[in-house]
């Protein structure tokens, strides 16, 4: 009589895999290329399409959920994976970078000059497992677990004991078996010890469990259209944004918003910085959900060296594969009437300038198309396929990173903070309450227009009247010849990106004062592109920081905008901060 493992039991093992910490999808497809080898024979070559995989990938965990919608659950991921993954060569598109991946070159052999992809098998490393898995000590699945998962739709009958009950030694070596592991590649893939004695039994029932019965129920599919509760505003207007943007729940000010959305009318590069916890990443995402703006989050990994991760490679085969920026941009630049934020969440745990250097000098070649009538730069991948290879950074594709300055993270080079704004998340007034959050308003949704994809452009007055930009350049130019004492004097792009900010708040000023402290656009804006530069322990620094606060608190009267002079107060707090910093340590830093 047959004999299956209880529902019961494949629901508990169901939760406990989830919450297993490896890298999910190597992890997952290593297991499904092990069960292949054994299927295969363990050839030296091992070939691998989809139809070949498909038993080792329905083995693994891919269980058909009867849903076209869903397709299948991985148990390791904890997530319902599309259909693909068992019908074609989703294995292999997931092992298809390995060879050149830390690690994975020490795992695995990619052969080449045959029509059909093949790789060998390399004899197992513990360290290189580690790595391109991330098996720590802690948070590794039981193989006990994996095991009754492996066997949840067999029949266990030939594995139960002679009282007819089923041990968890007993289960754990068939699966062993079925993957020709050896003790060794055991103790490295899996927790040690098992959470199972030896003798624990595995509950077992008469009929085979119903995959709906010990699987969660999949998320339904995304809606092309928000969910938010639609509110009539007036487009463009920043206090009906900030009326919004405060229900989301989370602690933002006027002032942040105000410069958030000036500072992307100016520039479309921003970097939020700050200590953790204080909302950098929300702040845009939320905006971009209030104003029915698109975005998309990339997570900056340490391993970044180059701008493959985001724009794309070719693979040893000369096969394409756009990444998510390079998919992004075409999309921005499919619906120019819809801004785009691109979200680089914590962007210098790996070097800016390394990762995103070509993107950077992408930004500098900007101009309008003839053609168009947009403003564009020049293609992001001219060697890309024919599909991406006139893809460019349009107008309504913007730049957001959040940083964390801490022992973890890379210092911020000026090529990096020459073209960005930056948002400070320092100062956080912990007695502040959050609102209940409440269902996210969509205010009448904004274009990229009203987000400025017709941007002042960066020359001539920068849009501000010739009276206000003499007055504005004339405290700028003050400022540079202090700053050329130490070498941290300026061009004409950090002038002109200032002046376009005061320009672009007009109608905006009430915004950027807090309850205490009257700040002016000019002040935020000398705060974040000039200030941001300082960085030094030479004894010039506390001149310059000195000369500084002199220049900036001098009356210098007029009625333009060179008596906001006065009134940089955050600006001043800042260099108040930096000089007491180099007072008691010798060193300072805008970052600090």
């Amino acid at each position: 009589m047959s004999k299956y493992i209880a529902e019961s039991v494949l629901k508990q093992v169901v939760e406990k895999l989830k919450s297993s910490t490896v890298k999910g999808s190597p992890f997952f497809a290593y297991m499904i290329l092990r069960r292949h080898a054994v299927l295969q024979g363990s050839p030296d070559e091992l070939p691998i399409t989809g139809k070949l995989l498909s038993p080792a990938a329905q083995e693994a965990g891919l269980v058909d959920n009867s849903s076209s919608d869903y397709g299948y659950f991985s148990p390791i991921e904890g997530k319902y994976r599309k259909k693909r993954w068992g019908e074609t060569n989703g294995p292999s598109d997931a092992i298809n970078g390995w060879p050149s991946r830390d690690g994975g070159r020490d795992l695995v052999e990619k052969l080449q000059g045959r029509n059909v992809m093949t790789i060998r098998l390399l004899p197992f490393d513990a360290e290189a497992a580690a790595k391109l898995f991330d098996l720590k000590q802690s948070g590794r699945p039981d193989c006990t677990d994996f095991a009754v998962w492996w066997y949840r739709e067999k029949d266990v009958s030939h594995l139960l004991d002679d009282v007819g009950e089923l041990k968890a030694d007993r289960l754990q070596q068939a699966f062993i078996s079925d993957l020709a592991l050896n003790r060794d590649e055991v103790a490295a893939l899996f927790s040690s010890p098992s959470a199972y004695p030896n003798d624990a039994s595995i509950p077992i029932a008469d009929v085979q469990a119903n995959p709906r019965n010990f699987l969660p129920l999949p998320n339904p599919r995304r809606s092309k259209q928000p969910d938010y509760v639609l509110k009539t505003y007036d487009t463009g207007s920043c206090q009906q944004l900030i009326d919004a943007v405060r229900e989301s729940g989370y602690i933002f000010s006027d002032e942040q918003v105000a410069t958030f959305l000036t500072a992307v009318r100016t520039k479309p590069f921003l970097i939020l910085a700050g200590v953790s916890g204080t909302g950098k990443t929300h702040l845009p995402i939320t905006i971009a959900k209030t104003t029915g703006s698109a975005y998309h989050v990339a997570s900056v990994a340490p391993s970044w060296i180059d701008s493959s991760q985001l724009v794309g490679y070719r693979d040893i085969e000369g096969t394409f594969h756009p990444g998510p920026l390079l998919l992004f941009a075409k999309e921005a630049q499919e619906n120019p009437d819809i801004e785009h934020f691109f979200i680089l969440d914590e962007m210098n745990l790996a070097r800016v300038e390394y990762y995103l250097s070509e993107i950077l000098s992408c930004m500098e070649t900007m101009e309008v198309n003839p053609s168009t009538g947009r403003l564009e730069s020049l293609p992001i991948s001219p060697d890309s396929d024919a599909t991406y290879r006139d893809v460019v950074i349009p107008s309504n594709l913007c730049f957001i990173g959040s940083v964390n300055m801490d022992e973890s993270t890379h210092t911020i080079s000026k090529k990096v903070l020459d073209r960005a704004f930056i948002l400070e998340f320092s100062d956080v007034d912990l007695t502040a309450q959050n609102q209940p959050a409440r269902t996210l308003t969509l205010i009448q949704p904004w274009t990229a227009a009203d987000w400025g994809a017709d941007r002042i452009p960066l020359f001539g007055t920068c849009g501000l009247g010739t009276d206000d930009f003499q007055a504005v350049a004339g405290l700028l130019q003050d400022i540079n010849t202090i700053f050329r004492a130490g070498g941290f004097n300026f061009g004409f792009r950090l002038r002109n990106e200032v002046c376009a900010f005061v320009a672009n708040a007009g109608g905006l000023e009430q915004h950027f004062s807090g309850p205490n402290t009257f700040s002016s656009p000019l002040d935020l804006a000398i705060k974040s592109k000039i200030l941001s530069r300082l960085e030094g322990h030479t004894l010039l620094l506390a001149d310059i920081l000195k000369d500084l606060r002199g220049l900036l608190t001098s009356d210098s009267g007029g009625d333009t905008l060179s008596d906001a002079a006065t009134k940089l107060q955050r600006s001043l707090n800042k260099i108040s901060d930096m000089s007491s910093m180099f007072e008691r340590t010798g060193y300072a830093s805008y970052w600090a």
